[in-house]
């Protein structure tokens, strides 16, 4: 969904990123971005079969089957960081009480 360089950008160690930072993308293209990627992978699943998901995913020796676990893992690991910067900032309904 991105170019390497808006990639780049958030890879694991960069340095703080604070908006109006060269290459920083806004919470809108963001979340637009998200929205789309989850209609590519909704509709490539639909088209996978259990064979496809037994292929090498180009992650170390993991299948493509791994590495979506691996994923949904690591993307509800950010959900519950978020819940905990919202309860932080005192938004009311978070689940984390």
């Amino acid at each position: 969904m991105w170019s390497e360089g808006q990639r780049a950008r958030y890879r694991h160690g960069p340095a703080n990123i604070r908006p109006g930072d060269v290459g920083v993308v806004g919470l809108e293209e963001m979340v637009a971005a998200f929205n789309r990627s989850q209609e590519r992978l909704a509709h490539g699943l639909e088209r996978m079969s259990y064979d496809d998901m037994c292929r090498p995913s180009g992650y170390a020796t993991q299948t493509i089957g791994d590495s979506l676990a691996y994923f949904h893992f690591h993307e509800a690991q950010h959900v519950g960081q978020i819940l905990y910067l919202a309860q932080f900032a005192g938004k009311k309904g978070v689940w984390l009480s």
